[in-house]
This record gives C-alpha cells, structure tokens and sequence, in this order.
C-alpha cells in the first residue's frame, strides 16, 4: 500500500519563505481558517 502525502494548505509565497530558511512546511500547525499557514505561524 501506498501512502497517502498531504500537503499544508498554504500559498506559494509562504512554501517559498518556508523552503528558503529549509523547514517542512508540512511540519507547520496552521493558525488560520481550516490549518492555513501564514507567514506568522513559520
């Protein structure tokens, strides 16, 4: 069986600035509406 990846809901600015300081954005607990990421939250 495979598994099943989810992604974070976030925009692409915010997976940009996460993957440019080199965190899984995955990892990041969301503050926003429905576990959005924000740029607050990394």
């Amino acid at each position: 069986m495979s598994e099943k990846k989810t992604r974070a809901p976030a925009s692409p600015k915010v997976r940009k600035f996460a993957r440019e300081l080199g965190l899984d954005i995955n990892l990041v607990s969301g503050s926003e509406r429905e576990g959005r990421v924000v740029e607050i939250d990394i």
